[in-house]
C-alpha cells in the first residue's frame, strides 16, 4: 500500500472519524498496490488512483478513481477494488449461474448502507443498458449528440443515449487526442433535467480522458488478455468515422421499462469483521442487457443472452460496438 494512502490516517480533519476514515484506514491493511498520478486537461488537474489485483486465472485487473479531490480519487479506487475482489469471488462460486461471458463488473456496487449499495449497483447496470439499448437497436441513431468541445489537447463529444428509464438517461463521452490514431469512451448516468449541469457529464468525462492521458506515451496494447482493454486499444489506435455521428439536435427520449431487477447482496461488514457498516450488491435481471462482446459468446451464453436481447425487442448485435 503506497505511502500516500496511508497518510489518509494521520490527516487531521474538521469532521469527526467518520465512514470513509475508517474504510481507508482498513483497506491500508490489505496492502494492495496502489498507484498515484496528477493528470493536467488544459485548465483541469485531477488526481487518478489506481490498484493492481491479481486474478486466480492468471489475468489482472484493477480499481480505479478519478476527482480533482485527491482524497475523493482515493476513495473510489479503493471501493472499487475491493467491488472487484467480490465480484470475482461470487463469479467463481458455485452459485452463480450466469455465463462466464457476462463476467464483469457492471451492475456492482459497494457502500456504506445496503439501501444504497442496491441503488447504485441498478444504476451501474442501468447505464449499461442504456447504452447497449440504443446502440443494439438504433446504431449511432440511437444518441443523441448534445455538444462538441474542442481544445488545443483534445476534442470532446457529448452523447446521451435515446432510451431512458425512471427520468434518467445514460452520458456518452468521445474524446479525442493528437496522442492517437482513434478515440476513446467514457460513460455516466444521470437525470434527464439534469443534462446542462457539469455533474451530469463528470464521470463519463473523466474516463474518457483517463484512457488518454494515463497511456500518454505508453503501447495501448493490454498486458493480459481481457476483452475491455483489447477493445479499448482497438478504438484508440484505429481512426474514428465522426460523420457516423448523429447531428447535434434537440435531444429526444424514448422510455423503456427494465422489467425485475434481482440482487445479490453480500454484507461485508461481517464477512471481514469491520467495525463499520459495509456492504456490496450485484443487480442483474432479464431485462437488462449485461455487458459482453459478440467474439466472447459461445452456445450456453447466447442462450442465456437470448431471452433478454428477445426482452428489449433486440434481433441481432453488431461484431463490436463501442460499449465498454
Amino acid at each position: 500500500m503506497i505511502a500516500e494512502v496511508e497518510a489518509f490516517e494521520n490527516q487531521k480533519i474538521s469532521e469527526p472519524f467518520g465512514w470513509d476514515d475508517q474504510f481507508l484506514s482498513w483497506f491500508s491493511t490489505l496492502e494492495i498496490p496502489m498507484a498515484e498520478k496528477k493528470l493536467k486537461l488544459g485548465g483541469l488537474e485531477y488526481f487518478h488512483f489506481a490498484t493492481l489485483l491479481n486474478r486466480s486465472d492468471g489475468g489482472t485487473c484493477g480499481g480505479f478513481g478519478s476527482d480533482q479531490s485527491r482524497r475523493l480519487a482515493a476513495l473510489k479506487s479503493a471501493a472499487e477494488s475491493i467491488e472487484r475482489l467480490e465480484m470475482l469471488e461470487y463469479f467463481g462460486s458455485s452459485k452463480c449461474k450466469i455465463p462466464k461471458a457476462f463476467h464483469t463488473s457492471n451492475g456492482w456496487a459497494v457502500q456504506s448502507s445496503l439501501e444504497v449499495a442496491n441503488e447504485k449497483a441498478f444504476s451501474e447496470a442501468l447505464e449499461r443498458h442504456l447504452l447497449l439499448k440504443s446502440f443494439f437497436s438504433l446504431g449511432w441513431s440511437g444518441f443523441n449528440c448534445i455538444q462538441k468541445i474542442e481544445g488545443p489537447e483534445l476534442d470532446l463529444y457529448l452523447l446521451t443515449t435515446q432510451f431512458s428509464h425512471g427520468g434518467r438517461m445514460a452520458a456518452m463521452v468521445i474524446a479525442k487526442s493528437h496522442l492517437y490514431r482513434g478515440v476513446s469512451f467514457g460513460y455516466g448516468l444521470g437525470r434527464i433535467d439534469q443534462i446542462s449541469q457539469a455533474t451530469f457529464w463528470q464521470s463519463a468525462i473523466y474516463e474518457a480522458v483517463d484512457k488518454i492521458l494515463v497511456l500518454a506515451g505508453k503501447d495501448p496494447k493490454p498486458s493480459s488478455k481481457n476483452w475491455i482493454r483489447e477493445e479499448i486499444e482497438f478504438y484508440l489506435t484505429n481512426n474514428f468515422d465522426f460523420s457516423i455521428l448523429p447531428q447535434i439536435r434537440k435531444p429526444s427520449y424514448i422510455e423503456c421499462d427494465v422489467g425485475e431487477v434481482h440482487f445479490e447482496t453480500i454484507d461485508l461488514s461481517k464477512k471481514y469483521n469491520l467495525q463499520f457498516p459495509f456492504f456490496a450488491s450485484f443487480a442483474n435481471g432479464v431485462g437488462l442487457i449485461p455487458l459482453f462482446t459478440k467474439s466472447m459468446l459461445d452456445s450456453n451464453a447466447i442462450r442465456y443472452l437470448e431471452k433478454i436481447l428477445a426482452a428489449n425487442n433486440i434481433s441481432e448485435v453488431p461484431e463490436r460496438h463501442p460499449i465498454l
